[in-house]
């Protein structure tokens, strides 16, 4: 196909993104067909940290209190079914501790990646059940 005939049968380049203004989204819906909020229009609402940046202690803590949170929620039976089966699909390829204290070991001289703390026992406190590691097991629930 010749670029040009490609041109006008798309109405623009086929290597441009096209050039969308807020309006012209279209509104999400959730699965009872309400509108829902476009997740750029939701970060655009969020408070403003200021110049706040997270620092590696928080997000290394909250890495350990997320695997954490995911075992609970497999967990609790008040749950429907479907969210506790999500939770451990999605503990199955999440960082367990000993995970994330060899990411936080590993410092890189270029800078490119993530920058983490080493992990300290005391953020395991923060989850009921304990924190993620390699040695959970968790149960699929029925």
């Amino acid at each position: 196909m010749h670029p040009s005939s490609r041109h006008k049968r798309f109405g623009a380049s086929a290597w441009q993104a096209p050039n969308r203004q807020r309006d012209d989204i279209a509104p999400l819906r959730t699965r009872k067909s309400q509108p829902m909020r476009h997740p750029r229009a939701m970060l655009d609402s969020m408070p403003s940290r200021g110049s706040a940046m997270t620092m590696p202690e928080e997000r290394t803590r909250a890495l350990i209190w997320a695997g954490g949170f995911l075992i609970e929620l497999s967990r609790d039976n008040r749950l429907p079914l479907d969210i506790r089966q999500r939770a451990v699909v999605i503990a199955r390829h999440f960082p367990t501790v000993e995970n994330v204290s060899t990411m936080a070991a590993l410092k890189r001289p270029s800078g490119v990646g993530i920058e983490l703390a080493p992990v300290e026992p005391s953020w395991a406190e923060g989850c009921r059940y304990g924190p993620l590691r390699y040695s959970t097991r968790m149960v699929w629930p029925e």
